[in-house]
């Protein structure tokens, strides 16, 4: 069995509303893998919250603060600039879409940042 940490990244270039908004694209977890989700991290210029939904965890309600206001630098803090973290196992396949809800309206980049252990079977 291989393990190895790694790290998606979901960007929107313009959430512009104040209405739940899917971050960049699905990210799919391969059958045979299993991955350990260690970190969350949101940014948007309107802050607000942002949401994290696992198609084999129906029941999750994974929301969070947005972590920055600037989502081109972690060190510009709207609460915390430091990422939310976390510790859970997602076993393949599944699906993983990360969504944010900004309390202002701002046309800016939305942005998710994830960073998980993998460990692949067989």
């Amino acid at each position: 069995m291989a393990t190895w940490t790694d790290n998606q990244v979901q960007e929107t270039a313009s959430v512009g509303a104040t209405t739940e908004t899917q971050l960049g694209s699905n990210i799919n977890i391969p059958q045979n893998q299993t991955w350990q989700i260690q970190s969350l991290y949101w940014a948007h210029a309107g802050d607000g919250t942002g949401r994290l939904a696992i198609d084999s965890i129906p029941g999750m309600t994974g929301v969070y603060p947005v972590n920055s206001n600037d989502p081109g630098s972690m060190g510009t803090n709207a609460g915390s600039a430091l990422a939310h973290m976390v510790n859970f196992t997602v076993s393949g396949p599944a699906v993983v879409q990360a969504y944010i809800t900004p309390d202002s309206s701002s046309s800016t980049v939305g942005q998710f940042a994830m960073k998980y252990q993998v460990a692949t079977q067989g």
